[in-house]
């Protein structure tokens, strides 16, 4: 799919990449150099994300590059981590769990395997249902 790094770093629009930096707390400067938009860090104050306004910069991925190094710093994860959620901006991560006293080696019964699955099922129904409907008590 991707015939380069460069071609991937391409992939993630700035308002995603400024969405995102947001999300996870970083502050938008007023004032701003023609061209980017400036986000300080919540934690260091001289610490800074330079984001271009539009991907037809030139070295565009240069600047993703240092943007997603600088996130996965300030977030503790991998670049790789950083990259696949700014190319993903609009998908969710859902996870469901199960805790019992049998569970403890990495493994549940199978009944209470199919409990979960059903019940993730109609967890994910539920939401589809709701954003379709958009009322507070769906009945899809």
């Amino acid at each position: 799919m991707w015939s380069s790094q460069k071609e991937i770093l391409e992939f993630p629009r700035p308002i995603n990449i400024r969405d995102y930096a947001m999300a996870k707390g970083w502050i938008p400067l007023d004032r701003s150099p023609k061209g980017l938009m400036v986000l300080k860090s919540p934690t260091e104050e001289l610490t800074q994300l330079l984001i271009p306004k539009s991907a037809d910069v030139k070295d565009y991925a240069d600047f993703v590059e240092a943007i997603v190094a600088r996130l996965a710093d300030f977030e503790q994860r991998s670049p790789t981590a950083i990259l696949a959620d700014l190319m993903h901006p609009f998908s969710d991560t859902v996870r469901f769990r199960i805790f019992t006293d049998s569970n403890t080696i990495g493994s549940i019964p199978l009944a209470d395997g199919l409990s979960l699955l059903e019940g993730a099922k109609k967890s994910l129904a539920s939401a589809a249902c709701s954003v379709i409907q958009r009322q507070s008590r769906p009945h899809c």
